[in-house]
């Protein structure tokens, strides 16, 4: 495809992570390996990917949070001011974006975020532009469970920023049909929610280098022949982390050892801890809190024998698909995107009653395991590996999809 395509992500270049900079960086990735667009330029908060040598990530930082900022953040009407601040700034990124590549009318644009997709739309009055959501439920949701906090004001200037933004997009996307159900309800135009795109994720297993922190390679001590499960989240409300600690302890009473892996920490970090110690967990947990390598996260999934999450929204989780591609086989609640990544019984495993490891323990006791894993890992590859993440967008691009 000769045209330019932008893919814009207004969140500083980090490499293989979460979120709309992590979802930029695997298209930039792809398109390097199976060349589908001829011209694909990745523009993020700190960094211009326009070559495959660009890709390097040596020279990047993540910010820093500031605990001022953070306090203040948790009161609504503050936390408004801060949003248009950061609304404005970003105006000047997409402006001086603009200076070096000269948007028109030719090209399309990808934005992966609201803040990019923003500012674009307040500059430019140029078509083909594309808004892929990937936030949890609607903007106000996920911030009310990340900050856990709550706020009428903030809420009513979210949702009306939101109705705005899409109705302003040539068409809304989705990382799944979860992830659009999360939003509807919200008084959007039929039209841009009937339209809605659909583009899921996708991931290629590497190959893994050996580890170089000393956590991991304590934690590769400790397995010691014991059932692996593994949950790599941010612990907040949504993703349910501190729902596990119920379903493991009843796996504890029936009998069974394992090791249960939590790599992560955020707002719901204490609710987890005290459910660890009321389910008697502690001696059975390895949780690792700071932010870990790609290749050290891959790694441990791949000496996984589940992955668990007990999301209360997800839209499509992305380690999920990695778990997969490495044989840890799903363990998740049947919501949002989560129904569309596995088959129950064939797959992976959904779980109804929290509190109920029956499903678990007859899996261990019986012999059907090692059959789930290897369709887990051939569903992931089949459906959602990298070229076919890619070619989505090619079809969203040529009007295909």
């Amino acid at each position: 495809m000769n045209r330019r395509v932008f893919i814009f992500s207004y969140r500083n270049y980090q490499g293989n992570v979460g979120g709309s900079a992590g979802v930029c960086y695997r298209l930039l990735k792809a398109n390097y390996e199976y060349k589908s667009f001829d011209n694909l330029i990745g523009i993020f908060k700190n960094k211009t990917i326009s070559h495959e040598s660009d890709l390097d990530i040596s020279d990047v930082r993540a910010e820093n949070s500031n605990s001022l900022r953070k306090w203040l953040s948790q009161i609504g009407l503050l936390n408004l001011v801060f949003h248009r601040v950061k609304l404005g700034r970003a105006q000047k990124w997409m402006s001086l974006a603009n200076t070096t590549y000269g948007f028109n009318s030719e090209d399309a644009f990808i934005f992966h975020d609201v803040e990019s997709a923003y500012a674009f739309n307040k500059l430019y009055k140029l078509p083909n532009k594309y808004l892929v959501y990937h936030q949890q439920g609607t903007l106000y949701n996920e911030w009310a469970g990340m900050k856990k906090s709550h706020s009428f004001i903030y809420k009513t200037y979210l949702d009306s920023f939101q109705r705005k933004l899409f109705e302003c997009m040539d068409r809304i996307c989705f990382p799944s049909l979860g992830a659009k159900k999360a939003v509807e309800g919200m008084n959007f135009s039929d039209r841009y929610m009937d339209e809605a795109a659909i583009l899921y994720n996708g991931f290629d297993k590497n190959n893994l280098q050996e580890t170089e922190s000393a956590e991991v390679k304590e934690l590769l001590g400790a397995i010691d022949g014991r059932t692996v499960f593994t949950s790599i989240s941010n612990i907040n409300y949504e993703k349910g982390v501190d729902r596990i600690p119920d379903f493991l302890g009843d796996l504890s009473k029936r009998g069974k050892d394992f090791l249960w892996i939590i790599v992560g920490d955020g707002a719901y970090s204490g609710e987890l801890s005290k459910k660890i110690d009321s389910n008697n967990l502690s001696d059975k947990v390895f949780w690792i809190k700071d932010k870990l390598r790609h290749d050290d996260v891959c790694k441990i999934l791949s000496i996984s024998h589940f992955y668990i999450m007990f999301h209360r929204t997800s839209i499509f989780d992305f380690a999920t698909l990695e778990a997969m591609a490495y044989g840890a086989v799903p363990i998740l609640t049947r919501v949002g995107g989560n129904e569309e990544m596995i088959v129950d019984g064939e797959s992976g495993l959904f779980i109804d009653e929290i509190s109920s490891s029956s499903k678990v323990t007859d899996l261990l006791d019986g012999n059907g395991y090692d059959q789930i894993k290897t369709n887990c890992m051939l569903r992931q590859s089949n459906l959602y590996s990298e070229e076919r993440f890619l070619g989505r967008y090619v079809e969203l691009i040529n009007g295909r999809l």
